[in-house]
């Protein structure tokens, strides 16, 4: 089923009128006019000016249409979150001495949540205009992401210091909480303070692409992304330097 969405408010541009054969090419125009509010069978529209209306929407199929990977999506992330909860389950029962099984229990929790408010929550938005729910779902997907992501980042800088520094304190372990926990807090009420709109979409609870605030997302992830991977061609520099070493000395 098709709908029509994205309502525009515009004017004929009376100026700009060009026929051609067999019909005429208009052109409209927005500036000037606003949409004051839309609901699914009406739209209010504000303009300064006085001249030919129209009312522009496009014809689009609500995102629930493609049942197939609506459910493919519903059941991945079920089966996935069982997982996570067994893995959870298996860490904090697990008396485990190494001190990175800190971190994967974190990382596992931080995920678990995530998925699951996504499977619950994300959809469920107004038509319009997203509501409080709505945003807060959305904050909370953008925090516990973020989180999923600090965690993976001090599980880098974690092997970091314990293979290339070979430096480990135990006290530092307690370090890393307030750091993968905290930091995502920060830049999650920062964004909410400054875009607090930005905060849900039309049919997802999710941060609106449309003034960048998503890079208050993607920023971070990308940032997370390339500390990792120079941790990671550092720690596998140190390794195989040292198995080189080790195979000299036996020669």
């Amino acid at each position: 089923d098709m709908a029509l969405e994205d309502p525009v408010c515009t004017f004929l541009n009376e100026q700009e009128v060009r026929f051609q054969q067999g019909g005429s090419d208009v052109s409209w125009l927005t500036e000037g006019c606003n949409v004051l509010s839309t609901s699914s069978n009406t739209t209010v529209c504000q303009c300064f000016h006085l001249t030919s209306f129209a009312l522009l929407m496009s014809p689009t199929g609500p995102p629930s249409a493609n049942q197939p990977l609506h459910i493919a999506s519903k059941v991945g992330l079920s089966v996935s979150i069982i997982c996570l909860i067994i893995t959870i389950i298996l860490l904090f029962s697990l008396k485990l001495k190494e001190k990175l099984h800190h971190v994967h229990r974190q990382l596992a929790l931080a995920l678990c949540l995530s998925q699951m408010v996504f499977l619950v929550a994300v959809d469920r938005t107004s038509v319009r205009t997203p509501d409080w729910l709505c945003t807060t779902v959305a904050a909370l997907m953008h925090y516990l992401l973020l989180c999923t992501f600090a965690w993976q980042l001090t599980e880098g800088i974690h092997l970091y210091l314990f293979v290339v520094k070979v430096f480990f304190n135990e006290k530092i372990i307690w370090a890393y909480y307030p750091f993968a926990w905290g930091l995502p807090l920060i830049i999650v009420a920062v964004t909410l303070g400054v875009r607090f709109c930005d905060y849900g979409s039309e049919y997802y609870c999710w941060i609106s692409t449309g003034q960048g605030t998503n890079w208050a997302f993607h920023g971070p992830v990308i940032a997370v992304l390339l500390i990792n991977i120079v941790i990671l061609v550092g720690v596998t520099t140190v390794i195989v330097r040292a198995s080189q070493r080790k195979e000299e000395n036996a020669c």
